[in-house]
């Protein structure tokens, strides 16, 4: 700490972490990368093993990000034969996608790859520990959330109208 730095505030300390973290989490993606599927592919994948079938707007607003980002992922990803896509009668040009069963056999071998890494860690806390750090990372992002609004993280707005601005 800098002299005259006041010391970080409880909330700015867990957002540290929570970067540093953030960076080692990546380095164990590392270790199998991804099954050769990007960072942000993956949490598509992840999304449809966990929640079932979607639409691409479902998937964009679960994860605060544009349908266009996640329609080229899931496009690539149909690509990949991670996920399928298959007519949707209630809005012909939103089609439901999920897991093929290659994307869930292979989504699964990434997983356990992971718990392998895990496994070797051998943390010192408990696992009511860990349920307690992520229920408390869920009400900091739940409040954060509501603050931040509608708005994209990372993306500026135009104060005029709110929309965001043209890229160059």
């Amino acid at each position: 700490m800098r002299s005259g730095d006041a010391a970080p505030s409880p909330l700015e300390a867990l957002a540290e972490e929570i970067r540093l973290a953030f960076r080692q989490f990546k380095a164990v993606d590392a270790t199998h990368e991804h099954g050769g599927i990007t960072a942000a592919q993956r949490d598509v994948v992840e999304q449809l093993y966990r929640r079932g079938d979607q639409r691409v707007p479902e998937l964009a607003r679960a994860r605060g990000v544009s349908r266009q980002h996640v329609l080229e992922l899931v496009t690539r990803l149909i690509r990949l034969g991670w996920i399928d896509a298959r007519f949707n009668p209630s809005h012909q040009r939103s089609p439901v996608v999920d897991l093929s069963e290659a994307g869930r056999r292979r989504y699964e071998e990434l997983r356990e790859s992971e718990r392998a890494v895990f496994s070797r860690a051998h943390l010192p806390v408990s696992d009511e520990h860990i349920r307690h750090a992520v229920e408390t990372l869920r009400l900091v992002r739940t409040a954060l959330g509501a603050v931040i609004g509608s708005a994209r993280v990372g993306r500026r707005r135009r104060a005029s109208d709110g929309r965001a601005p043209r890229r160059r």
